[in-house]
């Protein structure tokens, strides 16, 4: 580090200025501070990978200082700003993982005011993720909420904004806001099968039926739980079999359930299936390429669901926010397929086909 310190130095002092304008020309010194960031962004991402928070967080500080010292003969002012704010972000999750939660509060304070003041999308969703769910967290629920709720009304990729309202209504169902969670839960699954996609189509059928569950709603609940079975069993029997399992998890020693009401008559041997030679080589995410095709319409939904809300979806934009998988949001929103197959694969005891 000092002998790089000692490079920019010189570097520095041998930035040229254009004779005709007398503004400042970026020269070779820009160029190697962007390398130096980006390979000591990748050096931090691994100590938080590596559950090394202590040494992220010195990294960490010691690129914000560097970062804030260059010039914009340094560096393009964009990708000074960028930079800060993935420090910022990298700062938060390790004071998080260490328990300081004050300290990751005022970095993604700050990433956030970084990201407002120069219109950086994807880091005001990402600081508006981080800072609401510390809070919810803390039991800071007002602020927790506008964060939250914030990042759900930026959001521009309707998948990106499924996944936002499936965290908030999880965050606003556990906090006893049961109208707040329904209206989120219920745009979020118009999302998901206006954009066809059947993982999250199936997360957001089984989290209503566990909400109307709780809510003593059994009627409604009972037919979301075979609607997410039924919505599982179109991708696959892997897929199927999962949900099942996760159904009856929930459903477990709730009076108005049976214990096997929701259990499978499919065959442990997944080899007699009858499956095509051809797919026994391919997962059962590369079986299921093709959309489940879906109405666009409420009328499978409960009454009681269906008019819960007046909550709208935006339409299909460009951009689609990066999501980082060290926040708790993202692995709520993780490989659920992966997940809960692996999961029915131990549990049925039997071995997933593997290529010829």
């Amino acid at each position: 580090m000092g002998d790089y310190n000692k490079h920019v130095r010189v570097m520095n002092k041998s930035c040229s200025c254009d004779k005709m304008s007398g503004k400042k020309v970026l020269n070779s010194s820009s160029k190697r501070n962007e390398m130096f960031i980006g390979n000591l962004l990748n050096q931090i991402n691994e100590k938080l990978d590596n559950e090394e928070y202590q040494r992220a967080l010195a990294l960490c500080d010691n690129g914000i200082q560097k970062v804030e010292a260059f010039t914009e003969t340094n560096m393009e002012l964009t990708k000074k700003v960028n930079s800060l704010t993935e420090l910022y972000n990298c700062a938060g999750v390790a004071h998080e993982k260490l328990g300081n939660t004050d300290m990751a509060k005022r970095s993604y304070e700050k990433e956030y005011k970084i990201a407002k003041d120069h219109n950086l999308t994807d880091s005001i969703l990402r600081s508006c993720q981080s800072l609401g769910s510390l809070l919810a967290e803390k039991g800071e629920l007002k602020e927790a909420f506008e964060y939250l709720e914030q990042k759900v009304r930026l959001c521009v990729d309707p998948l990106d904004e499924c996944q936002s309202r499936i965290y908030i209504a999880r965050v606003y169902f556990e906090k006893d806001r049961t109208k707040e969670s329904m209206c989120h839960l219920r745009a979020a699954l118009n999302l998901a099968r206006r954009e066809c996609d059947s993982e999250l189509k199936c997360k957001c059928e089984l989290m209503m039926g566990e909400f109307l569950m709780k809510d003593g709603n059994l009627s409604d609940s009972r037919t979301f739980f075979n609607q997410a079975i039924k919505t599982a069993s179109d991708r696959g029997v892997l897929s199927e079999l999962a949900t099942r399992a996760r159904v009856k998890e929930l459903t477990d020693n709730v009076d108005g359930f049976s214990a096997s009401e929701f259990d499978s008559n499919l065959p442990i041997d997944i080899n007699v299936l009858g499956m095509d030679d051809d797919d026994k080589d391919l997962t059962t995410s590369q079986r299921n390429k093709e959309p489940i095709p879906i109405d666009d319409d409420d009328s499978f939904m409960p009454p009681s669901v269906a008019d819960s809300s007046e909550a709208s979806s935006k339409g299909s934009g460009g951009f689609a926010a990066k999501y980082d998988p060290r926040n708790r949001a993202d692995s709520e929103n993780g490989n659920f397929w992966q997940l809960r197959e692996e999961d029915a694969l131990k549990k049925n005891q039997f071995k997933r086909p593997t290529p010829k």
